[in-house]
C-alpha cells in the first residue's frame, strides 16, 4: 500500500527563490556571433553581429538586414527603432516595422562608433573610444575632445540620467547638458582608495545612477552626487550592467550576479564559472544571455526548478517560508 509522506524543506525565502531562474539554451537554427542584443516592445529578440541585424520570434532567427561594406560597431534599441554604429564612423536608423534604413548622422572623423545614446532624431550622442563624443542636437554637430573641455578622450559607456548625459571615462565621469555641450563639463570622481577611477558601464535607474569600474566595483550617485561602492567578491570583469525592478544584474566573466539590498547573489551558474558578456530582459520576466561558448541562454525570474529526489509527488503547498512536499513513495 502507498502512503503518504509530508516532506518539509525550510529554504530561502521565495522572494529569493523566484529570482534564480531555471536556465534552459535557446536553439536559433542559425550560427549567428552575437555583438549585441535587444529585446522590442513586442518581445522580439534581435540579434546584431558585425553585418547583420536578425529578428528571433522563438523559433527562428531571420535576416533582417545586411551591410556590405561597413561592419556594425555598436548598436542600441529604443522604440519601433534600433541605432547603428558603424566602422565608418556613421550613425544609421533601422525602422523595425518596415525594415527601412535611413542615415542619421554622417561621419565627421571616421572613426568607428562605440556607443551611442538616444533621444530623438535631433538629439543623441554618439562617442568613438580615443576621439571623445560628438553631440547632435537642433543647432547642428558639435565634436568634444581633450581639446573642448573633456579629461578625457576614451568614453566607454553614455547614460541620459536626470536630463544630462554621463560619460563614463578613463578619468571618471563626465556630465554635459544636451542643450548646451559648450557649458562647463562637470566631473565625478568616483575613486575612493579602494575603487578604480577607470568607469566602464553606467544605468540609470530612478534618481540613481549605477557605475561598474575596470577595478570590478559596482557603485551608485544619488541625485546629489553622493557616490557609494560596493566590491564583487569574485573580482571578475564586467561586461554587461542591467537594471531590474530594485536589482541590478552584473554579467561578468565569472558569470550572472544580482545586487539588491547591500547583498550580492550568484545567479548563474551555481557552481563553478561561464563568462557572461550579453544580457537583456523582457517583460515576461525573461532573462536572455550570451555566454562565452557564443550559446544563447534564457531564464525566468517568476519560475524556479525545484529537484526533489522523488519519482511521485502527490501533493504540494506553502507555509511562511516552507515548501511542504506530498510523496506516495
Amino acid at each position: 500500500m502507498n502512503r503518504l509522506v509530508a516532506i518539509l524543506f525550510y529554504l530561502l525565502p521565495a522572494s529569493i527563490w523566484s529570482q534564480q531562474p531555471c536556465w534552459q539554451q535557446v536553439s536559433l537554427e542559425v550560427e549567428i556571433d552575437i555583438e549585441q542584443m535587444h529585446i522590442d516592445s513586442l518581445g522580439f529578440l534581435w540579434l546584431v553581429d558585425k553585418q547583420s541585424v536578425y529578428r528571433f520570434d522563438g523559433k527562428e532567427a531571420i535576416v533582417k538586414l545586411e551591410l556590405e561594406d561597413e561592419q556594425i560597431t555598436t548598436s542600441e534599441y529604443y522604440t519601433h527603432k534600433i541605432l547603428l554604429g558603424t566602422s565608418f564612423g556613421r550613425i544609421l536608423k533601422m525602422d523595425l516595422a518596415s525594415d527601412s534604413l535611413v542615415v542619421l548622422q554622417d561621419s565627421i572623423h571616421n572613426d568607428p562608433v562605440t556607443e551611442i545614446n538616444y533621444v530623438d532624431d535631433e538629439n543623441f550622442i554618439y562617442a568613438s573610444y580615443g576621439s571623445g563624443v560628438c553631440v547632435v542636437n537642433k543647432f547642428g554637430s558639435k565634436k568634444l575632445d581633450v581639446n573642448q573641455g573633456l579629461v578625457s578622450n576614451e568614453v566607454y559607456d553614455i547614460e541620459l540620467h536626470s536630463n544630462r548625459f554621463y560619460l563614463a571615462t578613463d578619468q571618471g565621469i563626465q556630465i554635459l547638458n544636451p542643450e548646451n555641450p559648450n557649458s562647463d563639463i562637470e566631473v565625478i570622481d568616483t575613486d575612493d582608495g579602494l575603487s578604480d577611477i577607470v568607469v566602464t558601464h553606467l544605468i540609470s535607474q530612478d534618481d540613481k545612477l549605477w557605475y561598474t569600474d575596470y577595478d570590478k566595483h559596482l557603485g551608485s550617485i544619488s541625485i546629489n552626487h553622493v557616490v557609494e561602492n560596493f566590491a564583487l567578491e569574485d573580482k571578475s570583469k564586467i561586461n554587461e550592467v542591467i537594471a531590474l525592478n530594485n536589482e541590478v544584474f552584473l554579467a561578468s566573466d565569472n558569470g550572472l550576479t544580482t545586487y539588491s539590498d547591500g547583498q550580492f547573489i550568484n545567479q548563474y551558474p551555481i557552481n563553478g564559472t561561464d563568462k557572461i558578456s550579453l544580457i537583456q530582459n523582457d517583460k515576461e520576466g525573461n532573462l536572455w544571455m550570451v555566454n562565452s561558448s557564443g550559446n544563447l541562454l534564457k531564464g525566468n525570474l517568476y519560475f524556479q526548478k525545484l529537484n526533489i529526489q522523488t519519482n511521485s509527488i502527490t501533493a504540494f503547498t506553502m507555509l511562511d517560508d516552507n515548501y511542504i512536499i506530498g510523496s506516495s513513495e
